[in-house]
């Protein structure tokens, strides 16, 4: 006589790949951390170049919401010195 199974196939199914199912959503979890990471980086690398030169915080070294506006939107330090 075969001996009893300890789960039933769908259970056994469902144990069988959580391991994997687990490892995948944690995997594209951190890519999208990372990902988003970069972005944001890259965001703060253009804010750096023109840092002080734009705007209100013009020469304090400091940059304010307009100011990352304004450059995210492509409007350069010269259209605040020709204003």
């Amino acid at each position: 006589m075969a001996a009893p199974q300890l789960f039933p196939t769908a259970v056994g199914i469902v144990f069988s790949y959580a391991p994997a199912v687990i490892f995948n959503v944690a995997l594209r979890s951190v890519l999208v951390f990372l990902v988003a990471a970069a972005i944001r980086l890259f965001d703060l690398a253009i804010v750096e170049v023109d840092l002080g030169t734009v705007g209100r915080g013009a020469g304090t070294g400091i940059a304010t919401k307009s100011d990352v506006g304004d450059l995210r939107f492509g409007r350069s330090r010269h259209a605040y010195q020709t204003q």
